[in-house]
């Protein structure tokens, strides 16, 4: 069936709730070499629960080759861990308000599983809240998911609204195997919370694929009381090639967290190209802009041909103990593995950091608030503190404002011998205002810039304003610094 196709659709109320067999030529009024697509309402299907509704019209399509679901408006009670569409091509679309909702929230169940190609949810509700008091604290990308795509190639989510208490969403991976070759996720709303106030690691959206186009999408943890109420990240995303444009995240501890390839072993494809683009997207009340993970996996995964642009970052200090904002953008040795960080552009980024000022009415509370939280090693506005060699980096035209620690962090953590490590990092023509340290006797933390272990370093051309707020130190040069270009830099 030829998806990019422009056919009418024929729209069947009732079709065989079990059609297995071998489907003639023309069945049912659908010529299947004329390439028309099948378009049957999931109510033609209700016979004792939504779940077998479900599992039935995605069989019969499997066996047509695809086709169309419609949601008429209304609420679709389902059953988790029981749905998988092992079919391709096949779309579930809703018509008005379309809810599928389930009333467990428990270990190990997910909505829908997909391991067919070319499945597609589009304009449907997924209401994950639930009524259990049993949810993950474990392994949660296993633990309780929306729609878990498994090992599906070129499959997509869009026009969906999710809410969920502390579970990921969407789930886009192939565990134990190679990658999916693409997933596209887009003008999804995400309206994430916690159920309970513990603590464990998991992300509004965890997607792994060759290639991502992720966009338009917005993303909320609403706030509680609870101490543990962000989410890890709004989004973690593992690609090589695509995109991750135009999207909203409120109040995650992260807004992105990029990894170019996931953990496995088998999972890596070195032939592959690497080409991302982080872009116009817009970050509120976050700890962190953007997480990059280092070596992760296997040798060899390095990070490449990466560029962060034109996104707006609001980092927010508020009474929390995950909410102490940290940097714009962070690079992260995370596995124990060899990795190389190049050919990355991070330009005109504009980040500024806002607290509430009820409970840090000064800069003397904010101190104290960030004084056990944060050593030095991980400050920074932009932390190229990093156990790996990192090579031509550019950071240019970026605007900070109101930021408490040091503008730039480049120096090797644990560095061994001498060993110039950091190769042809650029930081010019970038401007910050009303920036200071909140804790300035830390090591790592006492200049606007901490500059070693780095060769071929040129920082010019930036402008640095902090009106009524003490400035430390303007540089730190640290051990193994060599060919620094350093000038035309003002500090008012």
């Amino acid at each position: 069936m030829g998806r990019g196709a422009v056919m009418a659709k024929t729209v069947y109320s009732v079709i065989p709730k079990k059609m297995y067999g071998v489907i003639p030529k023309a069945a049912y009024g659908v010529d299947l070499l004329a390439y028309a697509e099948l378009t049957v309402y999931i109510t033609a299907y209700y016979v004792s629960s939504w779940t077998q509704a479900i599992q039935d019209a995605c069989a019969a399509l499997k066996t047509l080759g695809g086709g169309t679901i419609l949601f008429p408006a209304g609420d679709y009670l389902i059953k988790p861990s029981l749905i998988n569409i092992s079919g391709s091509s096949i779309t579930l679309k809703g018509l008005g308000t379309a809810r599928l909702y389930t009333t467990e929230t428990a270990l190990w169940n997910c909505c829908i599983m997909v391991t067919g190609n070319d499945v597609v949810f589009d304009t449907l509700t997924f209401d994950h809240r639930g009524d259990s008091a049993l949810l993950p604290t474990v392994k949660p990308y296993k633990g309780a998911i929306s729609i878990w795509y498994n090992g599906s190639d070129y499959s997509s989510t869009a026009n969906c609204i999710f809410y969920s208490y502390g579970i990921v969403t969407v789930l886009c991976d192939n565990y134990g195997s190679t990658a999916p070759l693409q997933y596209d996720h887009y003008n999804n709303y995400i309206y994430w919370q916690r159920k309970v106030d513990t603590w464990y690691d998991v992300s509004c959206v965890h997607l792994e694929t060759r290639v991502l186009h992720y966009y338009n999408n917005v993303t909320t943890c609403v706030e509680t009381a609870f101490t543990t109420w962000m989410a890890r990240t709004g989004a973690e995303l593992h690609f090589a090639k695509g995109y991750a444009t135009g999207n909203t995240f409120t109040a995650s501890q992260v807004g992105i967290l990029y990894i170019p390839w996931a953990a496995y072993s088998n999972d890596y494809d070195p032939t592959y190209g690497a080409d991302v683009l982080l872009n116009l997207n817009v970050m509120v009340k976050v700890i962190r802009g953007f997480e990059i993970w280092v070596s992760t996996g296997s040798n060899g995964r390095d990070i490449k041909n990466v560029t962060i642009e034109y996104n707006t970052i609001g980092l927010y200090l508020s009474a929390n103990a995950y909410a102490k904002p940290a940097n714009a953008v962070y690079f992260y040795h995370v596995g124990s593995y060899t990795a190389e960080v190049y050919d990355v552009e991070i330009h005109h980024n504009v980040t500024t950091e806002t607290r509430d000022t009820a409970v840090y009415p000064t800069y003397t509370s904010v101190k104290n608030a960030f004084y056990w939280l944060v050593t030095g090693a991980d400050t920074g506005a932009y932390c190229l503190n990093l156990a790996n060699t990192m090579r031509r980096i550019s950071i240019h035209d970026e605007t900070v404002i109101g930021y408490h620690y040091s503008m730039l962090n480049l120096y090797r953590r644990s560095n061994v011998g001498g060993t110039l490590v950091h190769y042809d990092i650029s930081f010019i023509n970038n401007a910050a205002t009303n920036c200071s340290f909140a804790i300035p006797y830390q090591d790592l933390f006492k200049a606007f810039f901490n500059l070693g272990a780095s060769d071929l370093v040129t920082v010019t051309g930036n402008a640095i304003s902090n009106p009524g707020i003490a400035l430390q130190d303007q540089e730190e040069q640290l051990a193994y610094l060599t060919n620094l270009t350093y000038t035309g830099n003002t500090f008012t």
